[in-house]
C-alpha cells in the first residue's frame, strides 16, 4: 500500500531540488514547508531517485560563489592612502566625537535638571 503524503510534503518534494541548489539546508527547506527535518530525511531517497541523483549528494549543502560587482575604484589602492592624510582624518574624527559626547552629556544633564524641577 502506498504512503499518503501531506500537501506540504508534496510541495516540498516538488521544490526540493531548486531550493537545494540555492544552497538551502534540509532543515531550512523543512522550515519553509513547516515540516520536520526528519520527514525529509526519511523520504530523501525517494526525492533522490525521482531526480536521478544520489541521496548523499542531497545531504551536502551546495555552496555557490558569491560575486557582487564592486563600484569602480573600490577598494582604494594602497598607494592612495598616505599616513599624513590618515592621521589628519583620525584627529578630525576624534574632535567630532569629542564634540558629540559633550553635546550628549549637556542634553542629558539638561534633561535630568528638568526632571528634578518637576
Amino acid at each position: 500500500m502506498a504512503l499518503k503524503h501531506s500537501q506540504r510534503f508534496l510541495m516540498c518534494k516538488k521544490n526540493f531540488m531548486a531550493l537545494h541548489e540555492e544552497g538551502k539546508s534540509i532543515e531550512e527547506i523543512a522550515n519553509i514547508f513547516t515540516l520536520s527535518k526528519w520527514t525529509i530525511y526519511k523520504n530523501l531517497q525517494t526525492i533522490a531517485d525521482e531526480n536521478n541523483v544520489s541521496r548523499d549528494s542531497l545531504l551536502k549543502i551546495v555552496h555557490k560563489k558569491y560575486c557582487k560587482k564592486l563600484p569602480s575604484g573600490f577598494p582604494p589602492s594602497i598607494e592612495t592612502i598616505n599616513s599624513k592624510d590618515l592621521t589628519e582624518k583620525i584627529h578630525e574624527m576624534k574632535s567630532k566625537a569629542s564634540k558629540l559626547i559633550t553635546t550628549i552629556e549637556t542634553l542629558l544633564n539638561e534633561s535630568e535638571d528638568n526632571l528634578c524641577q518637576d
